[in-house]
């Protein structure tokens, strides 16, 4: 007992400067949205309803669930996939891009994931999406070492 007396209790960690870097954690857009229940009579009590009061954008997605760091990481992650496919395009030639189909459909749904994360969490969220994303970026990155070599 004396032992345990001597122990101070810690200061608390000041959690809002913690979570504007590291974010509030999975589906956190809909506590922040204020999503709420609906009610007995089956109606919403706002116009949105309960389906609609979550972020659908990944990059807001990702600022709210995981912070600064998350975002810079899904940005980084997107420019880099950007860039490998203008590496692509530049040597076209030389991968023949028109008859590898594989290739240029990969490129294609790639591009078109991307941009549909604008309007929805698609690819940021576990899911088919991801399967897709990441099997055509297997595709991308094997094509590209032809191009090193």
């Amino acid at each position: 007992k004396i032992i345990l007396n001597k122990f101070k209790p810690m200061k608390k960690i000041e959690t809002k400067n913690l979570s504007l870097f590291f974010g509030f954690g999975p589906q956190a857009d809909r506590r922040l949205m204020n999503l709420e229940k609906i009610k007995p009579n089956n109606f919403a009590k706002s116009l949105r309803g309960p389906f609609g009061a979550h972020a659908s954008n990944i990059f807001i997605y990702s600022l709210i669930c995981g912070g600064i760091l998350s975002i810079f990481i899904i940005l980084i992650l997107n420019l880099l996939i950007l860039y490998k496919i203008l590496k692509i395009l530049k040597y076209r030639d030389q991968i023949n891009l028109r008859q590898n189909y594989i290739l240029t459909s990969s490129i294609s749904i790639i591009l078109f994931l991307m941009f549909r994360s604008l309007f929805e969490n698609s690819y940021g969220v576990f899911g088919v999406d991801l399967i897709i994303f990441l099997s055509t970026y297997v595709v991308i990155e094997n094509n590209l070492k032809k191009i090193n070599d």
